[in-house]
């Protein structure tokens, strides 16, 4: 393996990790999901401590834990035939060098290209992972919250518990958020194994859509729009 044959490697995370970084900085300085969804965030921590009764606010936790908990035990089952599948690459390489197979770019260099995706669902699990625990400290604070009558509380406080409670939930919804972006890479690195020009174009197709999705698309302007003053 020359330079060369990694050049194809150096452009896919320079546009994944690119992203991710200028994803994060135009999230500060315009409408983006992640924005969004912390106003609502926001809200949702000042009604609970308006309400006795919080068994709704706990189902949601859970709905939400569910939602990574999904992820990450599907990250664990790919993780399980990937590593099946690095032990059968010399077979299926045997296999390749008597059959002319169309669209296969260069079968070669499939067991480093395999522990490159094997990383990367890797990466993914330990984000769903540690999400799923942070909903978890979340389920507690939701029990921990202040009661609306109780006169012992000050209004500052409970300030205080509303924004740091919706910032809890804010990194749980990052490292999910950071998780799926895993997946979608994950899946333009599979087009590696078929031609490399492909791959070029998936993975700048796959950081177009995300883009489009957390900056463009119909779901965040109407989540602005829910909490807009018109």
């Amino acid at each position: 393996m020359t330079f060369f044959d990694l050049i194809p490697l150096f452009f896919f995370f320079f546009v994944w990790i690119g992203y991710v970084h200028t994803a994060q900085f135009l999230a500060k300085k315009r409408n983006a999901l992640s924005g969004a969804l912390h106003n609502y965030r926001y809200d949702w921590m000042l009604k609970v401590i308006t309400r006795d009764n919080r068994v709704a606010d706990a189902a949601i936790v859970s709905n939400l834990e569910r939602n990574a908990a999904f992820f990450a035990s599907t990250s664990i089952i790919i993780l399980a035939g990937l590593i099946t599948a690095l032990g059968a690459v010399k077979e299926f390489e045997n296999f390749l060098s008597g059959v002319e197979v169309p669209f296969i770019y260069d079968p070669n260099f499939w067991h480093f290209k395999l522990l490159i995706l094997i990383s990367i669902f890797a990466y993914a699990f330990f984000k769903f992972s540690w999400c799923l625990r942070q909903y978890g400290f979340c389920s507690v604070m939701v029990g921990a919250a202040p009661m609306a009558d109780d006169p012992s509380v000050s209004a500052g406080r409970k300030e205080a518990f509303a924004s740091s409670a919706a910032k809890v939930i804010d990194n749980a919804g990052k490292h999910f958020n950071l998780g799926l972006r895993g997946y979608y890479f994950g899946m333009a690195f599979l087009t590696w194994f078929i031609n490399t020009p492909l791959f070029y174009f998936i993975t700048l197709l796959v950081a177009a859509v995300l883009y489009y999705r957390e900056f463009h698309s119909s779901t965040l302007k109407a989540l602005v729009r829910g909490r807009s003053e018109k």
